[in-house]
């Protein structure tokens, strides 16, 4: 209750206090205020025979411990009352009021005489106090202490390590503070970005302050909204630099100052229309979980230290840390705190133990009576030990925290049993941090998991967990995983803890993990943040075929299915053979027991029965024994109390490798077989734990179960797991003593006794085959050669057995009588890559016949073959005498033995020594040796330069440079290189006719080097198809288009210009219709056109390089300027053929020799179509090309969408009967057949044009009005031009019977010449002058351009001569012939336009991507795909030569 006003005015006030049973009225001068106290039914205020004494201005010191008593004990902490007062009196229930005498006092005056105002004794700005007596110094408030305020008062600063905090609660001592005004003001300093600083409310209401990523966060609520402010620190200043820093926020009614460092003062308002704050617990440096705090955006405790924590609310006063240090009742400590002197909090970093064979020791745990361990942890892994320690020895009290399959367990026995309690009720492996607080106490405690308590107590009557032991945290020594009680599985397993340890405590004190892993010289751990990377495993780092899974900041490999162990499977595990006598034996040192078991292991057999492995024990009849049985794995398990049998898989006795697992918890038993589907048991009785001594495999030695003996394994067996130990290996590596073994060891890839065949005509002999129903033959061979006999037996009845390498792959033929057969592997990689390979030929049943080669096998059943072989003589080896390879049987391809070595040849289970048993001729002795002596020179990675492929032969290695560039033995030396510079130039090869191939296959390689964006590098054209292949630059990208016969195909690299002048390599490849680019060494592009597609380029005839032939201009349309070096096309060095004055090359324009760079030449001055002397030497030598060089990119990609303005063919198929059409284009990039208006006398006209026009005229006079086409792409149309406007005139004389334009025998002095300079040929003058002329006419949004050739004489040196009576009769004869042959064609015609409309409705079926482009019409632009409208239009020009019919019509 309140009531009065300004009653610190110095002025007289009355205070009356009344009680009348629960009503209680409190009257200030003339404000009165009443309420009902409580609900109680007492209503009597104590005893008054016993009640207290009335103590006025204050309370004495003593009721500091005595704070439950008062009604309000947060009193005792406001000022005491300052002022005058006079007239107490009071009285109890009808007694009369009486005046209260004075029995003592302190620091009172009864007089007027003030000391303080005569002489102030207090320094340091003490506040002084007059008595009757003294003056009295007031310190609290200062930070000086003393009578006279006269010494320095040492700091109250408390040390918090992340776990220790300050709190009060008032709830359950008064009920809260209500204050109108706080403040609050500390000091801290800490290397921790994030911690809770300061909290005080009560439910909605709150004043936060705390640490946020380096930032310093003030949250105040008076319960109707929030005022967040967060203070960022000065530009190169840390608020978490481990330096004191100051902190002062007030808040009056709705104002809220804040000061930092006392610079920065800041100023804001809550929210709503509250202004008292509820105040009933507070906390400082933490709070038990500060994220579940309301307000709270934080959720970690302060790490550091804080000294002068001052905290006001109104009136109310709380030095909290002098408070603390005092231990007062009123605020509670937590943890281990140290006072008066900040200490450097030691576990600063957290630790990431990344293996499971890392761990920690740190000092004992001392929880004889009380103990308390608290810690973090973070991981993605199921299992993991995250700590043990036990007693003087292991069969004493111990203590232990495991995960299994994701959950926490606690495993503690006080010496009289063995507890195990399920500490979290959900799986803790999902990366996140989890926080466990254990507090033990004598033989009970508490676990506490993320908040969640579970209690435990322990077994017996024992009644202390005397511990004496080192803690190892994390994992323990391999050798000391099987001292360690059976109930940590663990430790049994081998299961390290992999993960991140935080915040870790034992009794109160901070363990730093990091510094005792420094000391300890601990491998495997991190110190760090905890942080889980981005996954492995999507980069397959689990080789041969090892199964990948993530773990924390790690991956792991399950090797199970394959015969590698480690890591990452990279070690080759041994091999066990066993014959059915042999076995291996190991012995424990001493009986061991458990409570579960994990074991795998591989096996491979052909029989149905054998032991695999079995366990026994000298003390019980316990047992566990794997088998094979009937093909089948079975598995029996005796735990004393009768035997559990299962069966799983089947068919496992099939000559394959084959995995098996046992998994056992307590009773419950899981059996698996490869990937098929477990088969789970439980075991009989009540007993769960196996007892055993002796661990045999493949026979047993003793039998003391009285269990039936099994069969002994015939078979091999790998990678042996028996819990966490690798039997197998740890038996090649003597690690284990108490062993027998008298199976054989070895290496899969163990070579045994191999030989080596140094050439092709040396064989060896060994004893006859004997084979029976089923057999095998297995050997392994290294070779470099793709052909050869390897074994070969003949019977005398025709019967037959040969192995053979052809091509590359393994043959096996045979013959029982009835008909030779053959059986091929059917690997993708040849065998002659001097590599070691195994080969195996197995009958496992009669008829049925297995080829493998390596891990690839085919299989065979030749249903009416004869079971026996008929064999006689001997078994031939590598080869057969020379003068045998004419009469061996006729499906043998060898005519030659083999070269190379073999080696582990298995005959039949047989295994010769071929050093002895060899029969080898005398002159061949020193060509078969032991040992394999490969070729003296291998390939690898360094052997070729610049992606040259290295060729292996067995006597020596080269190198094929053809898609390199380069030349030299190891594609290091520069190629032959041209410089096309000026106005361009022009190199053509031009194969001869009978080299103009149908190719379905094509590669290219050359290097350049320029400054120039857009240009043609190299054209490939067919003689009389329109297939062809161009590289380009567009926009400074390389592309390659290519065209078959049914629409472009581009394809670049668009991710990296080439116009910067240094030197890049394009390599080139088509198969079919795909293909494939890379330039440099970046990624390889690839193309796979959809839809139907043709794969033959037909008839190549020209190449261009340099630039493309534009027919318009008679000149070079887009030239290129630079250098290219080293072109290979299919094979052909073509500037090396260009060097040496090839015939087939012939040269336009600036094109010079140059095996350098040049930085000016003379040749810019040439006209560019005149011819070059080949044979010139190079220019000045500025700058040497350099090798091939380029960015690696991890971007494949393909152009599948891209088209762009490229020459094509407007034919629907490949076949090469395509009639000569028009076609029109969008520049001087196309290629244009023009309509043309002749007239002049000359019979004929010869000029050196690159490409040539034939064409013959038959008919006298045509002129079309309009355009006899209904549309652009009308198939039938006949006319051979575009219309110009309305109008299209084709004029011939009457007397011309043809006009041809050909190209000039080839020489390498051809010249190439604008119009106004053609030569002539035959003799023949020049008949007139060529003219282009160009009208744009726009259709559907494309533009057509109309081109008309006028050829006309003009100064013509030959005169007209006149035709006579009979050449005119001969002409009328002919005019009369015309017509009867036009009337024929135009029948023919109209059979042709039949037979096309047939064929173009048969094409227009396909998909639009089938229809080939004509490369004048591509108008799109370099990222879009062109529609798939209908081809152009194919007009028909009679007399055109019919050409071969290649693929289109079958």
């Amino acid at each position: 209750m309140s009531a009065g006003q300004q009653m610190n005015d110095n002025q007289w006030h009355k205070v009356v206090v009344q009680r009348h049973g629960k009503s209680i009225v409190l009257i200030v001068d003339k404000f009165k205020k009443i309420k009902l106290a409580g609900t109680t039914a007492d209503i009597d205020f104590g005893d008054v025979e016993t009640n207290g004494f009335v103590y006025v201005g204050g309370l004495p010191g003593s009721f500091r411990g005595r704070l439950t008593s008062l009604a309000l004990p947060s009193i005792l902490f406001e000022p005491r009352f300052k002022g005058s007062i006079r007239n107490v009196m009071y009285r109890n229930c009808s007694r009369p009021k009486v005046r209260g005498e004075m029995i003592d006092f302190v620091g009172v005056r009864t007089n007027d005489l003030d000391l303080c105002m005569t002489h102030n004794p207090c320094l340091n700005r003490g506040v002084c106090t007059s008595t009757d007596t003294q003056a009295i110094c007031d310190c609290t408030k200062i930070e000086f202490q003393g009578k006279y305020c006269e010494k320095e008062r040492n700091p109250s600063e408390v040390t918090f390590r992340g776990t220790e905090y300050l709190s009060y609660n008032l709830l359950s001592q008064g009920g809260p503070i209500v204050s109108s005004k706080e403040s609050i003001d500390l000091h801290f300093k800490t290397k921790f970005p994030d911690g809770l600083i300061f909290y005080s409310g009560d439910a909605g209401d709150y004043i936060i302050m705390s640490l946020k990523k380096g930032n310093i966060l003030i949250s105040v609520s008076l319960g109707s909204g929030v005022f967040d402010k967060t203070i960022p620190p000065d530009k190169g200043v840390t608020f978490h630099d481990n330096t004191w820093h100051h902190i002062s926020v007030t808040r009056i009614t709705r104002q809220v100052e804040i000061t930092i460092d006392n610079l920065d003062v800041i100023h804001g308002t809550t929210v709503g229309r509250f202004q008292m704050l509820s105040s009933s617990i507070l906390y400082l440096g933490g709070s038990p979980d500060p994220k579940h705090l309301q307000g709270s955006t934080v959720d970690a405790n302060f790490t550091g230290c804080i000294k002068k924590v001052i905290f006001m609310a109104d009136h109310l006063y709380l030095p909290i840390t002098d408070l603390a240090r005092d231990n007062s009742s009123l605020i509670k400590r937590q943890g281990n705190l140290t006072f008066n002197k900040c200490q450097e909090v030691v576990f600063a970093t957290p630790l990431t133990f990344t293996t499971s064979k890392s761990f920690l020791i740190i000092p004992k745990w001392d929880a004889r009576n009380t103990g308390t361990i608290m810690f973090s942890f973070q991981t993605i892994e199921k299992y993991g030990l995250l700590m043990y320690t036990n007693g003087a020895d292991a069969t004493s009290d111990f203590f232990a925290l495991e995960l299994l399959d994701g959950y926490l367990y606690l495993i503690l026995d006080l010496g009289s049993g063995v507890i195990k309690v399920k500490a979290s009720m959900r799986m803790l492996c999902d990366g996140k941090d989890h926080k466990v607080e254990l507090y033990h106490r004598k033989r009970s405690g508490t676990i506490s998991v993320d908040g969640k308590h579970m209690r435990y107590k322990g077994k017996g009557r024992a009644q202390h967990l005397d511990l004496q032991g080192m803690m190892y945290v994390g994992g323990l020594k391999v050798g000391d995983m099987n001292k360690v009680p059976r109930q940590l599985w663990t430790a049994i397993f081998g299961y390290g803890y992999v993960g991140c340890l935080d915040n870790f405590a034992i009794n109160g004190i901070p363990q730093d993990l990091a510094q005792l892993a420094k000391d300890q010289s601990i491998e495997g751990v991190d110190s760090g943040q905890c942080k889980k990377q981005p996954d492995h495993c999507p980069h397959k780092p689990c080789l041969n075929r090892g199964v990948c899974s993530e773990g924390w900041n790690r991956f792991t490999c399950d090797c199970s299915f394959t015969s590698y162990f480690g890591p990452i499977c990279n070690q080759e595990a041994i091999t066990l053979t066993f014959d059915g006598e042999q076995h291996m034996k190991f012995t424990m040192p001493e009986e061991s027991q458990t409570e579960a078991e994990d074991i795998s292991m591989r096996v491979k057999t052909t029989h149905q029965y054998g032991l695999v492995f079995a366990t026994s024990s000298l003390k019980s009849l316990d047992r566990m024994e794997l088998s094979i049985d009937n093909g089948q794995a079975r598995l029996d398990l005796n735990l004393g109390s009768g035997a559990k049998t299962l069966f799983a898989g089947q068919s496992l006795n099939d000559g394959k490798w084959h995995t098996l697992r046992i998994e056992r918890r307590l009773k419950n038993v899981v059996l698996k077989v490869d990937n098929l589907n477990p088969v789970t048991g439980k075991a009989k009785g009540q007993m769960a734990i196996l007892d055993f001594k002796v661990i045999e495999a493949g026979q047993l030695q003793t039998d003391d179960s009285g269990l039936k003996i099994k069969q002994g394994f015939i078979g091999q067996m790998q990678n042996f797991y028996f819990n966490n130990m690798h039997l197998f290996e740890m038996a090649n590596k003597n690690q284990l003593k108490n062993l027998e073994v008298t199976a054989t060891i070895r290496k899969k890839d163990t070579i045994i006794e191999p030989m080596t065949f140094k050439t092709k005509l040396a064989y060896a002999t060994l004893p006859k085959l004997k084979l029976h129903t089923t057999f095998s033959i297995s050997f392994r061979l290294r070779t470099t050669e793709a052909d050869g006999l390897i074994l070969f037996n003949r019977g005398s009845k025709g019967d037959f057995i040969a192995i053979e390498i052809s091509r590359g792959q393994i043959h096996l033929l045979l013959d029982t009588g009835d008909g030779a057969r053959e059986l091929k592997s059917l690997i993708t990689a040849p065998l002659n890559d001097n590599v070691w390979h195994s080969v195996s030929v197995i009958r496992p049943k009669l008829h049925e016949y297995s080829l493998k080669v390596d891990n690839n096998q085919v299989m065979a059943n030749f249903d009416r073959s004869r079971s026996k072989f008929d064999l006689d003589g001997r078994l031939y080896v590598a080869g057969v005498p020379t003068e045998m390879y004419s009469s061996l049987p006729n499906l043998l391809s060898s005519k030659h033995g083999y070269q190379g070595c073999l080696a582990n040849i298995d005959l039949n289970g047989k295994q010769p020594n071929l050093a002895k048993e060899f029969k080898v001729r005398k002159k061949f002795e020193k060509m078969v040796v032991q040992g394999c002596t490969g070729p003296k020179f291998e390939c690898t990675p360094s052997s070729c330069a610049n992606q040259g492929v290295c060729l292996q032969s067995w006597e020596s290695i080269s190198c094929d440079c053809n898609m390199t560039s380069y030349i030299g033995s190891t594609c290091k030396k520069d190629s032959v290189a041209y410089k096309f510079a000026g106005s361009g130039g022009l190199v053509v090869f031009t194969h001869d006719i009978e080299d103009r191939l149908d190719r379905e296959m094509d590669e290219i390689a050359l290097g350049f080097s320029t400054k120039q964006s857009d240009a043609v590098l190299l054209r490939i054209e067919g003689g009389n198809t329109q297939d062809y292949i161009e590289m380009e630059l567009v926009n400074g990208v390389v592309f390659v288009v290519y065209n078959l016969g049914t629409r472009d195909h581009p394809i670049g690299e668009l991710f990296q210009r080439m116009d910067d002048g240094d030197y890049h390599v394009v390599r080139f490849i088509r198969n079919g219709q795909n293909a494939s680019i890379q330039v440099d060494e970046m990624a390889v592009q690839t193309k796979h056109p959809l839809g139907q597609q043709l794969s033959v380029f037909n008839s190549q005839a020209q190449v261009y390089i340099g630039g493309r032939y534009d027919t318009e201009s008679r000149r070079i349309s887009r030239p290129f300027k630079g250098i290219i070096s080293g072109l290979v096309l299919n094979g052909i060095r073509i500037l090396d053929l260009v060097k040496e004055a090839d015939p087939r090359i012939t040269i336009y324009g600036s094109v010079i020799h140059s095996d350098v760079y040049f930085e000016k030449s003379d040749a810019t001055t040439r006209n560019p179509f005149s011819p070059v002397n080949i044979t010139q030497k190079p220019m000045d030598v500025v700058t040497k090309m350099q090798a091939t060089s380029g960015f690696k990119t991890s971007l494949p990609t393909t152009t599948d969408d891209i088209i762009f303005s490229s020459s094509g063919s407007e034919c629907l198929s490949d076949d090469e009967d395509c009639e000569i059409h028009s076609g029109s284009g969008s520049g001087s990039d196309d290629f244009i057949t023009p309509s043309i208006n002749i007239t002049g006398t000359r019979t004929s006209l010869s000029v050196t044009p690159l490409a040539f026009i034939n064409t013959t005229v038959q008919t006298v006079t045509a002129t079309t009005s309009g355009s006899g086409c209904s549309d652009l792409d009308d198939e039938n149309c006949k006319v051979v031009s575009h219309t110009t406007g309305s109008k299209t005139t084709i004029k011939m004389s009457a007397t011309q019977k043809s006009t041809s334009v050909t190209l000039p025998p080839k020489t390498t002095n051809s010249t190439l010449t604008d119009a106004s300079t053609l030569p002539s040929t035959n003799n023949a003058t020049m008949p007139g002058i060529i003219t282009y002329k160009t009208d744009n006419t726009h259709k559907q949004g494309k533009t057509f351009p109309t081109v008309i050739l006028d050829i006309t004489d003009q100064g013509s040196t030959t005169p007209a001569v006149k035709k006579t009576a009979k050449e005119s009769s001969k002409a009328n004869d002919n005019n009369t012939l015309s017509i009867t042959i036009i009337v024929g064609i135009a029948c023919g015609a109209f059979f042709v336009i039949l037979v096309i409309a047939f064929i173009i409705y048969r094409v227009k079926k396909r998909e639009a991507a089938t229809y080939k482009i004509d490369e004048g019409k591509n108008y799109c632009d370099l990222t879009k795909e062109c529609d798939g409208k209908k081809s152009p239009t194919k007009a028909a020009v009679e007399g055109t030569k019919k050409k071969d019919v290649k693929e289109w019509y079958v």
